[in-house]
C-alpha cells in the first residue's frame, strides 16, 4: 500500500511539472503579442507555438520552436526557456532561416532540417535542403 501511495505522489508530481511547463510556454507565446505603434492590425507582432522539446538532462529547461510574425514577415525561432513553476525566463533565442521541416534534439545538439532559398527560388518556395546543428550549452544556443 505504501508503494502505491508513493507511486501516486510521483505521478502527480510529474503531472504538475508538465502542467507548469505547458503554462509557462503558453505565457511565453502570449508575451510575444505586441500591439502595433501605428494602430494597424497588420503591424501587430505575435508568436505561434509549433513544438516544445524538454531538455532531458537539464530539468527546468525547455526548447520552444515557434513562429514570430509581423505584417508580411515571418521567421522560425527557437527559444531556450528556463522554467520555475509556471514562470519562465528567456535564456537564449535564435532565428532559424528557411522553411523548417523537422527539428529534434540529439544529446546536446539541436538538429534543424529545413529548406533554404537559392538565388533562383521564388519567395514562396525554398528548394535547397539543409541541416543545421546548434549546440545547447548551459543557457546558450549556438550554431555549429
Amino acid at each position: 500500500m505504501k508503494n502505491i501511495f508513493i507511486s501516486l505522489l510521483c505521478m502527480l508530481s510529474v503531472t504538475n511539472v508538465f502542467a507548469d511547463t505547458e503554462k509557462a510556454v503558453n505565457l511565453f507565446i502570449e508575451s510575444q503579442h505586441k500591439e502595433s505603434d501605428t494602430g494597424l492590425l497588420s503591424d501587430t507582432e505575435h508568436g505561434e507555438l509549433l513544438s516544445t522539446i524538454p531538455l532531458q538532462n537539464e530539468p527546468g529547461k525547455v526548447l520552444v520552436h515557434w513562429v514570430y510574425q509581423v505584417a508580411n514577415y515571418a521567421r522560425n525561432r527557437v527559444t531556450l526557456l528556463g522554467i520555475n513553476g509556471d514562470a519562465f525566463t528567456i535564456l537564449s533565442t535564435i532565428d532559424v532561416p528557411g522553411q523548417v521541416n523537422a527539428i529534434r534534439l540529439e544529446g546536446a545538439m539541436l538538429v534543424v532540417e529545413s529548406l533554404a532559398y537559392t538565388k533562383d527560388d521564388p519567395r514562396c518556395c525554398p528548394s535547397q535542403k539543409t541541416t543545421t546543428n546548434y549546440l545547447i550549452s548551459g543557457d546558450r544556443i549556438t550554431q555549429r
